[in-house]
Formats: structure tokens, C-alpha cells, sequence
């Protein structure tokens, strides 16, 4: 098969849109009777996908503990009777949030506490965007990732018991790092917590358990269980799933560095992250509250909820619907460096990415012959390949051509999520290109040399 560069409409494509391709990426994407009509059109009309029969509640409800929780000595839902352990510290910013989102929730509603929470969004204007799936991101932007349920919504029985039952015992064993991580989400307005009295009767509630997972000499890290709830299994697959094809990324990346022409040097791979991936693209206000989690009991505070205004870890959908943009920004970037008159552009972080020196490993020594079978480019090597939110940007050539490959990268990514102006300056949003990793020596970029 050979490479294709920026997808054409659905009736000129010649590659099948199928199962990944180990020689190159594929555009995943069709024009608007494919992809865009089934995937934005069709889900946005009100009620259910389709008639279903009347569930039991009571069948799909978690087993009750044979011992009443210790945390909770009422039935009470609106009353606080938590009891955490002395040692917990709870940021009291948090609590201010809290109370503070509550009071507006009374005071405006739900919509427009979560439009004036949202502000400007983070893609940026894609009117002149050249790329298929155009439409379906645009669409993201103004209304949000929709989230559809074949199911009908939970009774309040079934609420109350889910809130019974409380979140994971690694939610309750991490209270402290939840209430950090939370405020500082909740700062960058991409999740809200607020009282379960306050929200049990938002329309389509779910609640589904949060948990942790501790890793070794790291943070430990929080997920939403959307599959103990059932709420992934009754999701509706309304997301272009074929974007997903980080499968066999580093089949693709080993190929290419197998098939560079060694007479123009080592392969340069150069990893570029999109900071706070999932949390770039927003759900669909009114689908908020069905993928919301029990937050785990705060000392002097009622029962808690988390919402996510964005699309949150956990759920089924959250990787096809951020790889929508990924794979564009992918796309678009690879047409680009296959255009050899294009005018290498310049960036804002070109100076800061120069700083990062390239260095030796270990392999780099090794001298192996490289086998004549193998087929071998007569171009220099430029490529882009994707890992969810991990761009890798495959190269070969003077460092001049490296940093104009590298700024093509960057410039495309700024036209699919914008990058931070004047007015984020007293905002937490973090630039889009993750300047942690640009910081981090011999992890964006190293060096191949192996002659194979």
C-alpha cells in the first residue's frame, strides 16, 4: 500500500477504511454523508435511540454490604455525617468552590452555571480548517460530545442506593489527593463538585464510583469506574471509532525507521504531548450529569457529586472522541511536510524546544549492517504518528529542516486547539503543548542511530 497525504472526499478515497495499516497511517475519516451525519446529526434529536423494555432497578443495583458503611450513620441524604480520618487534609479552597458553585446553581440553573463555567472552550476557530472531519469538530465545539443511552434513566431508588454504596475504598484511602486534584481541575473549569441534594434531580442522572491506582514512585491516579455502573455497556457508540488507531503506532514508527534511507542519517523522533487531552473537548451540557461519580465524603460537607464538564477517564467514548481532533491534527501535518515548497513556519516555542539537546544512547554505538532486502526511501524521512494525545514526529536531516518539521507540528496543533493569549493570563489553562514534556531532557527528543 502506499501513503496517502491529506484525505480526499469519501467518493475519490481509495483505501478501504478498515483495520489499521501497519506501512502508514490512513485517514479514518469520510466526508459529511458518513461520519458527520451519523455521528453529530443523528444523536442530537431528543428521547432515546430506541424503544427498550422496562428494566428492574433493583436487578442491576451493586449486592448491599452485609454491614452498614462506617461513614454513614443516617439515611439522611442531605445530611453531612461523615467521618474521615484525622490526619485528612482537605484543601479549604475546595469547600469555597463548592459553596460557591451551589449558590450559583440555585441562582441560575444548570445551564448557564456550566456555560459561565466553560468561558471560551479550547479548540480554536477551524473555519478554514481543510480536513473532513472539519465538521464533526466544529460541532464539538459550539454543543459538545453528546452521551446517548440505550437504557432508560435511573429511578431515584436507584440513586440513593448508588450513593449508599459509596465510591471505591481507593477513593476513600486518597480522600486528600482527590480534594488536590479536584480543586485544581475544578479551577481550570473542567469539573464541578456539588452537593448530592442539589443535583439528584438533574435530568439523566447517573452515578458511577471513582478509584485509584497507585503507581510506583509516582502520583497515584484516578478513574471513573463507568463499567461497575453499567453506564459504559448502555452507552451508545455515537463517536468515530476508526479514529483509533494508536494500535499498531509503534509498529508503524519501527517500520519507518527500517525503511529510512541511512545515506541521510539517523531517524530523530521527536515526542510532542497535548496537555490535559481529554479534558480539551467538553461534553454536551444536558449529558453532564450522566456521567457524574460519588465523590468520596468530605469532613463539614453534605454528600458530594462530581461532574464532568469535559469528556472524563473512564468512559468508553472519551479516546475515539479526543482522537477525532488528534488524528486531524495528524493528517493535516502530514500532508504539510510532504510539501516541499510549503515555507517552514515559526513558532512561539521554537526557542524553548532548541534548548532541548539531543543525547547519545546507548545503542547509538552499534555499527549492524543493514539488510539489502529491506526497501529503502529515497527521500528523507517525515512523518507524524499519533498515541491518543502523544504526538511522534519522525525525522531525518540538518537540525535547521528538524526545527521547520517540528514547527509544522506545533503550528497545526495551535489551529485545531488554540493556544493561550492575553486573555488566559489570569487564568490556570495550560498551554496545549505540554511545556512540562518540552522541559524534560532526551524524552521529547532522541536520537536513533542505529544503522540497520
Amino acid at each position: 500500500m502506499t501513503e496517502t497525504a491529506l484525505p480526499q472526499p469519501a467518493n475519490t478515497l481509495k483505501r478501504p477504511i478498515c483495520g489499521p495499516s501497519v506501512s502508514g497511517r490512513v485517514s479514518r475519516y469520510k466526508l459529511a454523508n458518513s461520519i458527520y451525519d451519523s455521528t453529530v446529526t443523528a444523536p442530537f434529536v431528543s428521547g432515546h435511540i430506541k424503544p427498550v423494555k422496562k428494566i428492574n432497578d433493583q436487578a442491576r443495583l451493586p449486592q448491599k454490604a452485609s454491614a452498614t458503611p462506617a461513614t454513614h450513620t443516617t439515611t439522611n441524604h442531605c445530611q453531612d455525617t461523615t467521618a474521615l480520618p484525622v490526619n485528612a487534609n482537605v484543601p479549604a479552597e475546595l469547600g469555597k468552590l463548592i459553596t460557591h458553585d451551589t449558590k450559583l446553581l440555585r441562582k441560575l440553573g444548570w445551564k448557564k452555571l456550566v456555560t459561565g463555567r466553560r468561558q471560551r472552550g479550547d479548540f480554536a476557530d477551524m473555519r478554514k480548517l481543510l480536513h473532513p472531519a472539519k465538521h464533526l469538530l466544529q460541532h464539538y465545539k459550539h454543543n459538545g460530545v453528546p452521551v446517548m443511552f440505550h437504557n432508560a434513566p435511573w429511578s431515584q431508588e436507584k440513586l440513593d442506593a448508588a450513593m449508599d454504596r459509596g465510591p471505591h475504598k481507593s477513593a476513600n484511602e486518597h480522600v486528600e489527593f482527590l480534594c488536590e486534584d479536584f480543586l485544581d481541575m475544578i479551577d481550570k473549569s473542567q469539573w464541578l463538585i456539588l452537593p448530592y441534594h442539589e443535583v439528584k434531580d438533574l435530568k439523566g442522572l447517573r452515578l458511577s464510583p471513582p478509584g485509584v491506582i497507585p503507581q510506583r514512585n509516582r502520583r497515584p491516579r484516578w478513574i471513573g469506574d463507568y463499567t461497575w455502573s453499567e453506564v459504559n455497556q448502555d452507552t451508545v457508540p455515537l463517536a468515530p471509532m476508526d479514529a483509533m488507531q494508536y494500535g499498531r503506532a509503534l509498529d508503524r514508527i519501527l517500520r519507518k525507521i527500517l525503511v529510512s534511507n541511512p545515506k541521510y542519517g539517523p531517524v530523530q523522533l521527536i515526542r510532542t504531548d497535548l496537555s490535559d487531552g481529554f479534558y480539551r473537548v467538553n461534553l454536551r451540557i444536558e449529558d453532564v450529569p450522566k456521567l457524574a461519580l460519588i465523590f468520596p465524603d468530605i469532613p463539614g460537607r453534605q454528600r458530594m457529586v462530581a461532574l464532568p464538564l469535559c469528556l472524563p477517564m473512564g468512559w468508553k467514548l472519551s479516546p475515539p472522541h479526543l482522537c477525532a481532533a488528534t488524528e486531524t491534527i495528524a493528517d493535516i501535518t502530514n500532508a504539510r511536510l510532504k510539501d516541499a515548497s510549503r515555507e517552514q513556519p515559526f513558532h512561539t516555542l521554537d526557542e524553548r524546544a532548541n534548548e532541548i539537546k539531543v543525547k547519545q544512547r546507548g545503542l547509538a554505538s552499534l555499527n549492524i549492517p543493514r539488510d539489502p532486502n529491506l526497501p529503502c526511501m529515497t527521500k528523507l524521512q517525515a512523518k507524524t504518528e499519533i498515541f491518543v494525545n502523544d504526538f511522534i514526529l519522525l525525522a531525518q536531516g540538518d537540525e535547521k529542516r528538524l526545527q521547520g518539521l517540528r514547527s509544522t507540528l506545533f503550528k497545526v496543533i495551535d489551529e485545531v486547539f488554540r493556544a493561550n493569549d492575553e486573555k488566559d493570563t489570569n487564568t490556570s489553562r495550560k498551554e496545549e503543548i505540554s511545556l512540562k514534556m518540552l522541559d524534560l531532557l532526551n524524552v521529547n527528543l532522541k536520537e536513533i542511530n542505529i544503522k540497520l
